[in-house]
């Protein structure tokens, strides 16, 4: 499998319903009209979901990065077991 079958980037994370003392933390794609990809909240102290959030946010830039790196390089193990994982094979 080398299609990527997720939202295009840009992500963001973005912290919903503070107001309400719910600590939650919604990705979205942002060329999408704000699609929500994802949510992280519950059972961690509120720096991990903000950090957690941040990460899953930057996903399609990480895995373009990765890419990247891989032409630049050429076939390496570890790079590849990465993208793969991405990718979900």
């Amino acid at each position: 499998m080398t299609d990527t079958k997720w939202t295009p980037g840009p992500w963001v994370a973005t912290r919903s319903k503070p107001e309400e003392g719910y600590d939650c933390w919604c990705i979205t794609a942002t060329p999408f009209g704000e699609k929500e990809i994802a949510e992280v909240s519950g059972g961690y102290p509120r720096d991990t979901h903000e950090a957690c959030a941040h990460l899953i946010a930057a996903a399609p830039d990480l895995y373009h990065a990765l890419q990247y790196a891989r032409n630049l390089i050429g076939p390496d193990e570890i790079l590849d077991a990465a993208l793969a994982k991405a990718r979900g094979e």
